[in-house]
């Protein structure tokens, strides 16, 4: 028997012998498509960036007009892009003058500040809607072929160097806002709030820096300029010298001189910014993910008492406390047992402002004064009537009862901020009331302000920052902010949880520590102490009740 032939291994018993490898003729054609491929790719983008987005605007209105039509288009169109440009200049100064003027932190921006700082921000936004209506129509501009000759040639240049123009003016005036708040989170909030009074859609800074710090935009920004370069010595040439007087003879030069800073710009901040916004967005992706289950968790939280049984203060207390009242007091509120006393800080986890009926208020605030010629300053003859005008519907519903009872206090509950009578917003465990040593033309101011939130949804992320949304420490809060000639309480945002916020708590440490010095900004009104183990509640004195901010709030630990 022959031994096998050494240059053939031997196969193992039973393995298939192998099946010689042969060379595809389709590989070669595969090869060949590929290369064609990329030569069509090339040569139909050296022709031009666009020309695969033609198809897309070629039914654009911009490719059916007439030479006529789009002269006059172009005409009326450029009068109106000159204006915007000067407003946009004149903005941007006015920002920057404005912006020097504003404090380090939002959390310290006095309501002035803000009021101007919105308006500010939202004459930007109505500036940026109407660039993007106005650039519209020459965004199409890849649909006007530009080697079909002619006039083709000129509408095809002219309107790609009207969309540019636009969408530098847009960079060019985002760039103030952008530098400016970018990466300070507090004035982020102030910026991205929704703001009706102004105009103001939420989260439209976000979606700025979404927009102008993105790889996208300063990729377009490169590839738009090498396109206008391009364009320079060719087909802006015909229109430039063919028609001297062409309205858009300065679009161009415009060009020239908004994208230098604008390059400058992104070299030196962009990918600092694009950074800082990656974070932004990544963290705002991921709470808006948590936020809702947050808000569930919270409601569920502030309905849940873990046992049963009547609160400690009784309705017959609660008008015995009435008598004492006025409007303006500041109350604090503590029920037991409330799962959401865990989360909040502090002893007293709820504070509500009190208004009185309406005939209450009346009582209170038409014999004065200068309340009197206040509202007569404002256009009304008395406090009721003023409320009325401002707000018709809030004056409607605090003139009805609920469940047979009058509206006297404005809070923010789970609900939003409401107006509630006293015989369901007292009914708890602890009750403490504060009056503001302040003017009563202060007071009424104080209560317009808060009554200016109503409506507004509970605050569930405890942002101070923002106005949209409400948290009933906030509510008080910002009712007692000194604004312009109207005096307030000398209240600073404390940090807690890494947020500045105001618990309900604090205003009982401010009258603590100012108890019985002649600076004190609140008097003692009333004060009912729980006393858990008797089921009852008792009226108390001013050093009891400064003394409870030190409690702890723990249930096990109460007396």
């Amino acid at each position: 028997m022959e031994s096998p032939n050494p240059a053939v291994p031997a196969l193992p018993i039973g393995a298939a012998p192998p099946v010689p490898r042969r060379r595809s003729k389709w590989k070669w054609v595969f090869i060949v498509a590929l290369v064609m491929l990329g030569l069509y790719v090339f040569y139909r983008t050296q022709i031009s960036p666009f020309a695969h987005l033609e198809a897309i605007w070629k039914d654009s209105p911009l490719t059916r007009m007439r030479p006529p039509e789009f002269e006059k288009r172009v005409s009326h169109d450029l009068t109106e892009l000159a204006g915007h440009r000067g407003g946009l200049d004149a903005l941007t100064a006015h920002f920057s003058s404005l912006r020097a003027r504003l404090p380090a932190e939002a959390r310290s921006l006095t309501p002035e500040q803000r009021r101007a700082l919105k308006e500010c921000w939202a004459a930007f936004l109505d500036y940026e809607m109407a660039l993007d209506d106005l650039k519209g129509l020459y965004e199409a501009f890849p649909g006007v072929n530009r080697l079909s000759g002619g006039k083709d040639n000129w509408r095809h240049a002219r309107s790609f160097a009207i969309a540019y123009l636009i969408h530098l003016l847009q960079i060019d005036a985002s760039r103030p806002f952008i530098d400016a708040f970018i990466g300070n989170a507090d004035y982020e909030s102030v910026m991205d709030e929704k703001d009706d009074v102004h105009g103001i859609p939420p989260a439209a800074f976000g979606r700025l820096k979404t927009r102008v710090v993105h790889v996208q935009t300063m990729t377009e920004v490169a590839i738009f300029h090498r396109y206008h370069e391009g364009l320079r010595d060719g087909h802006y040439a015909p229109y430039a010298a063919a028609e001297p007087g062409a309205p858009d003879g300065w679009v161009v030069a415009e060009i020239d001189r908004r994208h230098l800073p604008i390059d400058d710009w992104y070299k030196a901040k962009g990918l600092t910014q694009l950074t800082s916004n990656a974070a932004d967005i990544l963290k705002e992706d991921l709470f808006a993910r948590w936020f809702p289950v947050q808000t569930g968790i919270a409601e569920w939280m502030g309905d849940t008492r873990v046992t049963s049984g009547p609160n400690l203060i009784t309705i017959p207390q609660i008008h015995e406390m009435l008598k004492a009242m006025e409007p303006g007091d500041i109350i604090l509120e503590r029920r037991n047992w409330y799962l959401s006393n865990v989360g909040l800080p502090g002893f007293w986890p709820h504070a509500e402002l009190y208004i009185g009926t309406p005939d209450e208020f009346s009582a209170s605030f038409d014999p004065d004064p200068e309340v009197r010629a206040w509202c007569a300053a404002a256009g009304a003859g008395t406090p009721r009537e003023l409320v009325a005008r401002r707000f018709p519907e809030l004056a409607s519903t605090w003139a009805r009862h609920v469940d047979g009872e009058p509206p006297r206090i404005i809070e923010s509950v789970s609900e939003g901020v409401v107006l509630s009578p006293a015989e369901h917003g007292c009914l708890a465990d602890y009750i403490g009331v504060l009056r503001p040593r302040l003017r009563k033309v202060d007071k009424l101011q104080a209560i317009l302000t808060a009554f200016g939130h109503w409506g507004k949804p509970y605050d569930f992320n405890f942002d101070f920052i923002t106005d949209d949304t409400i948290v009933c420490s906030e509510l008080v809060f910002k009712a007692y902010r000194p604004d312009g000639e109207k005096l307030g309480l000398n209240l600073h945002l404390k940090e807690v949880m890494g947020r500045k916020v105001w618990p309900s708590n604090e205003f009982v440490g401010v009258f603590r520590d100012e108890l019985g010095k002649p600076e004190a900004q609140m008097d003692f009104v009333w004060f009912y102490d729980g006393v858990q183990g008797e089921r009852k509640a008792i009226v108390s004195g001013a050093r009891e009740l400064a003394e409870t901010c030190s409690r702890p709030k723990w249930c096990m630990l109460q007396k």
